[in-house]
Parts: structure tokens; C-alpha cells; sequence
């Protein structure tokens, strides 16, 4: 069985309080009303978690077999689907609470995970870039002598290494729940980010004309890295929310 998790909806910023859909009671049943416009695998999952809004705060709803409706996505590897719920009868799931800090916990560490993921397409970009550099000859030598190829290779490596660290740290503090975990998962999922977009993109770059064509898999990682940067709350939102653990806590 397949399953997956409807909890992005339209908008800016943190992805928990983005929640529009709503869920009340009718009679013994639960029903839930709204939408989730970017579901992955939601159009072939036997069933999805679906995040509603309550009067008590957050609630989490086992939907059986979603009915979502593939969208194209900017990365052709990893399908998704829009889900519109019109009345759908669900079943409560979890303690009957506000869910808000359960799913809080569970976004920072699915963009933790997603942060990991990018540093493995990073260092896959970095090592394709260096491979093509080595044996792409102009001027009777390897443009890998170029010191403007050189550079933007030292480059890389340099945000890749800080990525990687940035990860390990934030999953780290997870592990053992550290005081700083949501300061650690703020600072990976915004660092990673625009890291991942910056060697994507000087991978291509290194590559030249072919770097844009199906023919090389450089825009792979580009668009992986793009499309996982805006998930979970883009780096710009994660930046606002480091700045506000850091100075409220001053």
C-alpha cells in the first residue's frame, strides 16, 4: 500500500498555519472541505493523511483512496496531484488535541529529510560537472584548467560542504530533541535550499549548451533542487523564522 500527506495549500510562508481546509462533524462521521493543491503520489496513493482545520485547532483525517488529479510539476521525476475535498467522509486519526505542534514537528523534520536529499543531488551535480569539466576539451586543453571553471567548481564544493554539516547538525538535533532542533531545522532547510539551486545551476552552467538539453541530467538536479526548495516553507520564510527564534529568544 502507498500512502501520502495533504498538507500544503496555496500560499506564502509557514506551511502549518497555510491550513485552509476544514473538517466538522456530521453526525458519527467526519467530513472535510477544501483543497490540497500539491499532493505527491496523490493520484496513485491507496490513502492520504489529510490536514484540517477543527474548533479545536488542527486535526489530522485518514482518507481512503484520494481521488487527486495529476499537475504537471517542475520536477518530471516526482509526480504529484491536486486533491480537492468536497465533503469527503474521513476518519479521525491521533489524540483528540490540537494537532499544530505534532505537525510542526513533523514539517521540520520531513524538511530535514528533504534537506538530506538535496545534499546527495548536490554532490551528484558537483561530481557530474567535475567529470564533464575533466574531459570536455576547447583551446587543445580540458576547460578543467580554466580558472573560471576552477572557481565555480571550488565553489560548489564549498556550499555543498556547509549543506552537508547544516544537515548532519539538524538531523542530529532531532535525534536526541536538542533545545536548538527548530534553530537547526530552520538554518538546513534555508541554507540547503539555496545552496542546492546554486550548484544545480553552476552544474549547468560548467556544462554549457548541453547543460540545458535531455540529453545530460544536470536539469534533473536543478529542478529537484528548485521544486524541493519551495516545499515545506521556501527559504526566505525559513530565514524570517530563524530570525525570530533567535531574537525573541534574546
Amino acid at each position: 500500500l502507498r500512502g501520502t500527506v495533504a498538507l500544503e495549500e496555496q500560499g506564502h510562508g509557514d506551511p502549518v498555519d497555510r491550513v485552509r481546509a476544514r473538517a466538522r462533524r456530521k453526525g458519527a462521521d467526519w467530513i472535510v472541505t477544501g483543497a490540497k493543491p500539491l499532493v505527491l503520489d496523490g493520484h496513485t496513493a491507496d490513502w492520504a493523511i489529510v490536514v484540517a482545520r477543527t474548533d479545536e485547532g488542527l486535526g489530522s483525517f485518514l482518507l481512503e483512496a484520494p481521488k487527486g488529479e495529476a499537475v504537471p510539476t517542475l520536477d518530471p521525476t516526482r509526480k504529484a496531484a491536486r486533491l480537492v475535498l468536497e465533503e469527503e467522509r474521513v476518519v479521525a486519526i491521533g489524540p483528540r488535541t490540537d494537532h499544530t505542534a505534532i505537525w510542526r514537528r513533523v514539517v521540520d523534520d520531513a524538511a530535514v529529510a528533504m534537506s538530506a536529499e538535496l545534499v546527495g543531488a548536490s554532490e551528484a551535480a558537483l561530481n557530474l560537472a567535475v567529470e564533464y569539466a575533466k574531459a570536455r576539451v576547447q583551446f587543445d586543453r580540458p576547460i578543467a584548467t580554466f580558472q573560471a571553471i576552477r572557481h565555480k567548481a571550488v565553489d560548489m564544493l564549498h556550499r555543498l560542504e556547509l549543506a552537508r554539516v547544516g544537515t548532519h547538525y539538524a538531523a542530529w538535533a532531532s535525534d536526541v530533541d536538542d533545545e536548538q532542533r527548530e534553530r537547526a531545522a530552520a538554518m538546513a532547510k534555508g541554507f540547503v535550499g539555496e545552496a542546492a539551486v546554486f550548484i544545480s545551476g553552476e552544474d549547468i552552467q560548467i556544462h554549457g549548451g548541453v547543460g540545458f538539453t535531455w540529453d545530460c541530467d544536470a536539469h534533473f538536479y536543478y529542478k529537484r533542487a528548485k521544486q524541493n526548495d519551495g516545499m515545506l516553507g521556501y527559504q526566505g520564510w525559513q530565514r524570517h523564522r530563524l530570525a525570530d527564534l533567535v531574537l525573541d529568544s534574546a
